[in-house]
């Protein structure tokens, strides 16, 4: 119970010593990782907030070209539907001439669609995502 009461009292006098009372004002944390490197915090923190932001975009556009595919493949999907259309759309325009419908990197003909989906928008799909990795790791701090 010694301590307790020792380290209270050596609080109260840090305080009255540091500004008449008041308690004296917090240093920001910063890791030892950050000072070794002589970096600023608030600069890591935008760069790693800039990396998240492009990691979580190329994630999104891989999931909307793998459900695009998918769409396409599990058989004929309702092409009139705003979803669907939406879908195939964005996947289309994402994949730019890789995932063109009529002719992208593998072509297996005209009545093999779903092939031709999975293949292009597919490989498509893992671009984006090694991509984004790579960007991820050279913007992170």
């Amino acid at each position: 119970m010694s301590a307790v009461t020792d380290d209270t009292a050596s609080d109260k006098t840090r305080s009255e010593e540091d500004g008449k009372g008041k308690q004296s004002r917090r240093r920001p944390r910063v890791s030892a990782r950050q000072v070794a490197h002589g970096a600023k915090v608030g600069t890591d923190a935008i760069r790693a907030r800039i990396a998240s932001v492009l990691w979580i975009v190329a994630v999104v556009f891989a999931v909307i070209l793998a459900l695009a595919a998918i769409l396409v493949a599990l058989g004929p999907a309702n092409e009139q539907n705003a979803v669907v259309e939406w879908l195939t759309d964005t996947a289309s325009v994402l994949a730019g001439p890789a995932g063109d419908q009529n002719g992208g990197i593998f072509d297996f003909g005209r009545n093999e669609e779903a092939k031709n989906a999975l293949a292009n928008w597919g490989i498509a799909a893992i671009f984006y995502l090694v991509v984004g990795r790579l960007l991820d790791r050279v913007i992170r701090p």
